[in-house]
């Protein structure tokens, strides 16, 4: 099973994962600079049970053991937002290759909607044998979770100033210069702020425009 790793996005150099491969040829490697410089390349989505959704991960090794097996290596872990599914893994997951097409997003217009999908070899004849359906609910096309969140208690004033960090899911690597923040794709942007007590009860709920928000002492 695929170990937990508390750094999304960062190199794992110590875990060799061996998957299952019924058919199909291995990836080829790639540098861990061509692996950074792509969304796509060698990406390997990871049932994990105990949170029922995804990991996304990417591999720079990928070494075809001629056993139907494949052993993944030099690992980027949590990659496009799953950095929530990066611990709990069982043995035995459901793993499966994903190339530049297993990558699009679904439209607008196919939300809510349900979908029969079949995967058909293009040497075979269609028919609906094995059919899975499924129904989006548009989470490919949802920002991602805010990263780097803080809270300060101003001693003075006693008021808490929270600031975090926006992510963009098409503009997810860091700039090299300037500002810390990724340039936004969105037309807008707006966060939501809940406040709970101690024993998990929501409090209030407010919304801010930028990166930070101020909760007083009088509220």
């Amino acid at each position: 099973a695929l170990p937990d790793r508390a750094h999304p996005g960062a190199f794992d150099r110590a875990t060799a994962y061996t998957i299952a491969v019924p058919n199909g040829t291995a990836p080829d490697n790639v540098s861990e600079e061509v692996l950074l410089a792509s969304e796509t390349s060698n990406g390997f989505a990871v049932w994990n049970e105990s949170v029922g959704d995804w990991e996304y991960i990417r591999a720079a090794s990928v070494v075809d053991n001629l056993d139907g097996t494949w052993t993944l290596a030099t690992l980027l872990r949590g990659c496009k937002g799953t950095e929530f599914a990066m611990s709990g893994h069982a043995s035995g997951a459901v793993v499966y290759h994903l190339d530049s097409l297993a990558m699009d997003r679904a439209t607008d217009g196919d939300r809510t909607l349900p979908r029969n999908y079949v995967a058909v070899p293009s040497s075979t004849v269609f028919d609906r044998t094995g059919a899975v359906a499924f129904t989006t609910t548009g989470k490919g096309r949802r920002p991602w979770e805010p990263e780097l969140v803080s809270a300060v208690l101003d001693s003075g004033t006693g008021d808490w100033i929270l600031t975090w960090n926006r992510r963009d899911r098409l503009g997810q690597a860091w700039p090299e210069s300037g500002a810390e923040t990724p340039p936004m794709s969105e037309s807008t942007e707006e966060y939501t702020v809940i406040i709970y007590d101690g024993v998990g009860v929501v409090v209030n709920t407010y919304t801010s425009a930028v990166e930070t928000y101020t909760y007083t002492s009088a509220d």
